[in-house]
């Protein structure tokens, strides 16, 4: 039969090439006929997707593996692509959402999904397995990840580290190339902030403001309680208070909220020196999660799941100015310990949050330390 599709692949005469049947597409993007599998649960809604792209199977980033072919709605037969579960065989990850197919129900919606197998990837690192259960998008998970370690799928298709003499050789997807634990990811951000225009086009805002003894007409029902309620502050007449004009990013999109609800526990500090005597002043200074920058804008609060904690040998020590007791300055992150003569030789510890201003939205999730770039190597 003819080997050709037209003027402009028409084969030479004489030629034994064969490479428009036989070479069918790139490795880095393979251009396969695959399925989403239908068996997957919809994990997360996507209210920006668009009509029929909403029902989230398998989100970005995610490692995919290949299943035996299901029929689909047109009597074919087609190979499904399924969440890798750290067993089944690997292939690639998922460049875009997989959404669920709706032909079955006669509705257009779904995607068809493709797979990158060799690009330089970046991905948020959440160690903590709570948290990371929280983040339905790729990223890497685990304790110890660091560079230069290779990667292999978890039961639920993210990252994490691949152990030599344990783990298969054909699990492995990739390798860590780079890591950036640095407190703001993009720390000239955090001198963004809302420009004028932006902040009477921001419904939040005027939501506030129309609140006012004489509120501007037109302008949006409440948004959020907090801005009755005081704890968004408002000087009268609609302008911001000085506290807004601090760098602390736009908010929704640099300020790092979601990273501030991460709670660090059992933060090594130090050890008080041996023979230390009563009422002798220890200076410590926090470190960020690289061990080398400086810790800055700890919060300051009295709830337990964001109050900052210091111990010694596992006892919480007060806050206050006698021996036994500690004074914090929350923005630079130095403590001033004042020792007792028994804490001598003991390990201080820290449980804390803070804020992190000016990281941008893709690591901006709770339990996130910092991301690491990655080459897939499949």
């Amino acid at each position: 039969m003819a080997l050709f599709t037209g003027m402009k692949n028409t084969l030479k005469p004489d030629s034994r090439s064969r490479v428009g049947g036989f070479q069918v597409s790139e490795h880095n993007t393979p251009a396969e006929n695959w399925v989403t599998d239908p068996l997957l649960p919809v994990v997360l809604k996507n209210p920006y997707g668009g009509p029929g792209m909403e029902d989230v199977q398998i989100p970005m980033g995610r490692l995919v593996a290949v299943a035996e072919p299901v029929e689909v709605y047109t009597g074919k037969v087609a190979t499904v692509l399924t969440l890798a579960n750290g067993t089944n065989p690997v292939v690639g990850a998922a460049p875009f959402n997989y959404c669920k197919d709706l032909s079955s129900s006669d509705r257009f919606g779904g995607n068809a999904p493709t797979i990158i197998t060799d690009k330089v990837i970046r991905l948020p690192y959440i160690p903590d397995s709570t948290s990371s259960d929280l983040t339905q998008f790729g990223h890497a998970t685990g304790e110890g990840i660091t560079i230069g370690d290779r990667l292999k799928p978890t039961s639920k298709g993210q990252y994490t580290k691949w152990i030599e003499g344990t783990d298969s050789i054909t699990q492995i997807v990739g390798q860590v190339i780079g890591k950036d634990f640095n407190q703001e990811q993009l720390g000239w951000l955090k001198m963004a902030m809302w420009s004028e225009m932006a902040k009477y086009d921001d419904e939040i805002y005027n939501s506030y403001y129309n609140q006012s003894p004489n509120p501007k007409p037109g302008y949006g029902v409440p948004y959020s309680e907090a801005y009755k309620t005081g704890l968004v502050n408002m000087e009268k007449y609609g302008y911001l208070n000085s506290q807004w004009l601090l760098n602390t990013g736009v908010p929704g999109l640099t300020d790092g909220s979601g990273r501030s609800l991460t709670r660090f526990t059992a933060k090594a500090l130090g050890t008080v020196p041996a023979l230390t005597a009563d009422g002798t002043v220890i200076l410590i200074q926090m470190k960020d999660e690289t061990g080398i920058g400086n810790l800055v804008d700890v919060i300051n609060s009295t709830d337990a799941t964001k109050k900052f904690v210091l111990k010694v040998d596992g006892v919480e020590i007060e806050q206050g100015t006698a021996n036994g007791q500690y004074q914090i300055n929350y923005k630079t992150g130095q403590i001033a310990y004042k020792a007792l003569a028994t804490a001598s030789g003991k390990a201080i510890t820290s449980d804390y949050c803070a804020y992190f201003y000016g990281t941008p939205s893709y690591i901006d999730l709770k339990g996130c330390i910092g991301q690491f770039t990655v080459l897939l190597k499949m």
